[in-house]
């Protein structure tokens, strides 16, 4: 049975997403569901699998953040497999319901009167009513057209997000994935294709590529890992399985170790950029598929030993697998034009962390200490500003005492620049959320939206920029994937004016946001504009991990070190800031 701390986490949630939707009357249960979540998150970005620290004796005897009650649950899980608490919330209803509370716009509340109202019971059967006869909605309370409007577009994102998973969500597990198939005997190489392997924002299922040499007992073994719930298909080269609290569907290929690069290239795909491949390979008399390169007259194999010698082939230096979507970079690499793209590893700082001082879960010192094991040469600690009740506000004199902490860090970590920022709130009325004299404290100030969204956003922006404190943008399109839709801006406006008064805007590294996108980075860099790709950490797991999310979307789009403000070293930024103080 599998107790990743992944699964567990899905076992609290699904607890508060059970008594959400039965609406108890205890007074106790919104502290319940509060908690479970709270704990969910915790046991999320935990740095190390929990019952591993169980089975080896060292279990925490306590967790930050988790209270007793939890703790005793988590103990139950790891000694029985199961939490009473949870079959008991679950008794009498019909879990299927549940999904209703993941389209936008139907809270618990609404789900339950659905279920037990209208009988319906999935998000399938939502669409079909609301298409043929919406005027049924109307007998429930508080039911309007507008509502009906919002639910509408509620299952619009919501079909538009399914069958595909946040990359941040799925790559540790695809990770692991790996690194088990890997421990088996006779597996010589195991190797994460497809989306995945392109960082796209969202992957519709998980594809490795496997170099073994007993692919039928390598298949075998593959179909009993523990967390794998049923196994959808198997063949003597290929198995197809799904992994349950991951939701998504692993297709493992077996190839021959000679065939191996080209069938990483292939399967790496896009569609569109393969297709575009096969073209230029029959001008060439030339057949690529997945294990090799032909020559079509003789069909003979002429090469594919490796990913660059498939592409060599074909008159073009190596792709790398980002940029594969036929954007653009097959001729950029036919007239030596492809991007020395940012790499993985060049980030030396990261403007956008929070700790326990508004919403975060680790102190100030916790992030510290992780920023240093990173090689960071600085860290800005960026809590929310005093409007933004909801992510643990921060008062003028609550930021006081925050510096004082940081003042007193540095001198403890001299090897490291700890800096003070905040994520200041751009209110409806244009002004950010603190005065000028508490602005002037900060190192760095970074704007924000968060409320009042509807509408065009265009002004508030354009306005806010105006603020000679203002240095950064935060994720400007305020977008959730799959959850939430852009804000009404004039990109182009907002854009102009950034670069006009020299100021970043951030490629947000957190899953759910990845903004800018990929396709506004472009654009934005193409205007000669500076981003900054930062992790919004709320824990110091986020802080290790996410920072590769930020950077696989900005080098989706052609970004190189030169467009990455924290790619740069003190020198560099002293400069830019230099040049703020003269605009």
């Amino acid at each position: 049975m599998d107790k990743s701390n992944l699964t567990l986490a899905k076992i609290f949630e699904e607890m508060a997403e059970l008594i959400q939707f039965k609406g108890e009357k205890d007074p106790a249960d919104p502290f319940r569901i509060r908690a479970y979540l709270k704990t969910a998150q915790i046991i999320k970005n935990y740095p190390q699998e929990l019952h591993k620290l169980w089975e080896e004796g060292k279990f925490p005897t306590k967790i930050p953040g988790i209270g007793e009650k939890s703790m005793e649950k988590i103990k139950e899980f790891f000694e029985t497999g199961t939490i009473k608490a949870r079959e008991k919330y679950k008794s009498g209803i019909n879990t299927d319901a549940l999904s209703l509370m993941s389209i936008p716009w139907v809270g618990p509340k609404l789900a339950k009167q659905l279920y037990e109202q209208l009988w319906i019971n999935t998000p399938v059967k939502l669409k079909e009513m609301i298409e043929q006869d919406p005027q049924k909605l109307l007998s429930l309370p508080r039911m309007g057209e507008g509502k009906i409007n919002q639910i509408r577009q509620g299952l619009k994102i919501f079909f538009s997000a399914q069958g595909r998973k946040l990359l941040g969500h799925i790559y540790s597990f695809a990770q692991r994935l790996q690194q088990d198939i890997l421990s088996l005997p006779n597996v010589k190489k195991a190797e994460i294709t497809g989306s995945f392997r392109r960082m796209k924002e969202t992957v519709g299922d998980i594809d490795i590529l496997v170099v073994s040499e007993e692919p039928l007992e390598t298949i075998d073994k593959i179909a009993k890992f523990e967390y794998i719930e049923y196994v959808i298909a198997k063949w003597t080269t290929k198995i197809s399985v799904f992994v349950w609290w991951a939701n998504i569907q692993v297709d493992v290929r077996v190839v021959e170790k000679e065939n191996r690069w080209a069938a990483l290239q292939y399967f790496t795909w896009s569609k569109q950029h393969n297709i575009h491949l096969r073209k230029i390979a029959k001008t060439k008399n030339l057949k690529i598929n997945e294990y090799w390169v032909f020559d079509e007259t003789t069909s003979q194999k002429i090469g594919g030993e490796n990913e660059e010698e498939v592409y060599k082939l074909l008159w073009l230096p190596w792709i790398p697998p980002e940029l594969r979507e036929d954007r653009g970079e097959i001729e950029a690499a036919r007239e030596g034009r492809l991007p020395k793209l940012v790499k993985y590893w060049s980030l030396k700082w990261d403007f956008h962390v929070h700790s326990t001082w508004s919403d975060g879960n680790a102190t100030i010192e916790q992030m510290v200490k992780w920023a240093i094991q990173k090689g960071y040469e600085f860290i800005w600690i960026s809590d929310h500003s005093q409007s933004l009740a909801v992510a643990g506000w921060l008062k003028p004199d609550d930021l006081d005492k925050k510096i004082e902490e940081i003042q007193a860090l540095r001198r403890k970590y001299p090897q490291i620049k700890i800096l003070v920022g905040s994520e200041i709130e751009i209110l409806k009325d244009w002004k950010l959320d603190y005065e000028d004299e508490v602005l002037k404290k900060l190192d760095v100030v970074i704007g924000a939206i968060h409320m009042n969204t509807k509408g065009d956003q265009t002004q508030r922006y354009l306005i806010a920029m105006n603020n000679p404190y203002l240095k950064i943008i935060a994720h400007p399109s305020w977008r959730l994937i799959g959850q939430r839709d852009e804000m009404q801006v004039d990109r182009d406006l907002v854009f102009k004016k950034a670069i006009d008064k020299g100021i970043w805007l951030e490629v947000n590294s957190q899953p759910a946001r990845l903004d800018l996108k990929d396709v506004h980075i472009r654009k934005f860099l193409q205007m000669w504009g500076k981003i900054v790709i930062n992790t919004d950490a709320h824990s110091v797991k986020e802080l290790i991990e996410f920072d590769k999310f930020g950077i696989g979307t900005a080098r989706r789009w052609w970004a190189q070190s030169d467009d990455v403000v924290n790619a740069h070293g003190w020198e560099v930024v002293k400069l830019l800031f230099s040049y703020w103080q003269n605009l």
